[in-house]
């Protein structure tokens, strides 16, 4: 019932002068407010800087819902900085709408090119970014977290600190930061002829909690299978099944292997739209972490008898 509502309202438009507007949200705001649930368009005329303002502060405040404000003139800028998001036009009017905006756009006819291709675009990057950097952190940082309770919280690192310098600034952050810059899903000519790909992208890749945690389970169990794997592979007694002694390194450098390899292909999985860029920078991430694990092997690790 709801959806066939909604989907009735549609064809309804409402049209209010600035008086009555004014004595609407004075002398009864909720009609005002139900009045314009029904109605797929509300276009508010005549009405002076201060209404325009309030009128998206009053649907902000009682609504709970994120506004945008588009204006081409000095008038509009009220409404504009009101906005959660402000789009100004550089018309005729002049440049001030364009200049306290947080968009500008020379034409009208731009707008849906930006709200819908560069705004989903911009949620899609955003989103997933946020994802990646929360899990890759938390992934790094568990087998750290088990090694202290193993430990008895010693406050030993499993990590050569150079190690810990780099994973952040160099060995994962590359990849993540052009997908923030590159990232699509799908063409830009296909979300202007079907603007409900925003609705569809903003469910999927919303920031809820629920995938948040989701994604926090997958660092937490990765991280414990990590710590697994290493300390059968390295020895619970310190000592390889050949006898010879492993150093502290030896384990911090296996369990930050896999776990950058890990953070690395799962960015690579998460990643849609390769560039260029994308290849040069994952892969030599990679490459550059392999590198800095062999001078760092030959420095921390070296040979019994070296």
């Amino acid at each position: 019932d709801a959806a066939a509502g909604k989907a009735a309202g549609q064809d309804r438009a409402l049209l209010i002068a600035g008086g009555s507007l004014a004595q609407l949200q004075e002398k009864d705001p909720d009609s005002l407010l139900r009045l314009c649930g029904v109605c797929g368009v509300v276009i508010c005329a005549r009405c002076a800087p201060i209404q325009k303002s309030g009128v998206v502060r009053f649907i902000a405040d009682r609504l709970g819902v994120v506004t945008l404000a588009v204006g081409d003139g000095g008038n509009d800028v009220p409404m504009i900085q009101s906005a959660h998001v402000g789009i100004g036009i550089m018309g005729n009017e002049g440049t001030q709408a364009a200049q306290s905006a947080d968009y500008a756009v020379g034409e009208f006819r731009l707008l849906r090119r930006l709200v819908a291709v560069h705004g989903r675009y911009c949620l899609l990057r955003i989103t997933t970014l946020i994802k990646l950097v929360l899990y890759k952190n938390v992934m790094f940082c568990i087998p750290q977290i088990l090694f202290n309770a193993y430990t008895l919280f010693s406050s030993s690192s499993i990590y050569n600190s150079w190690i810990i310098l780099g994973f952040n600034a160099i060995f994962t952050d590359g990849p993540m930061l052009v997908l923030a810059v590159f990232e699509k899903d799908i063409v830009p000519e296909l979300i202007t002829r079907y603007p409900q790909a925003y609705d569809i992208a903003e469910a999927k890749e919303s920031l809820s909690l629920g995938s948040i945690a989701a994604w926090q389970l997958l660092s937490a169990w990765q991280g414990c299978m990590i710590v697994i794997v290493a300390a059968n592979l390295y020895g619970r007694d310190g000592s390889g099944e050949d006898g010879r002694d492993r150093s502290l390194d030896v384990l911090g450098m296996l369990v930050a292997e896999v776990a950058v390899t890990t953070v690395l292909f799962t960015a690579a999985l998460c990643t849609r739209h390769w560039t260029v860029v994308n290849h040069v920078l994952q892969w030599g991430c990679l490459l550059a972490f392999y590198v800095a694990l062999l001078l760092l092997d030959s420095l921390f690790c070296p040979e019994p008898g070296e």
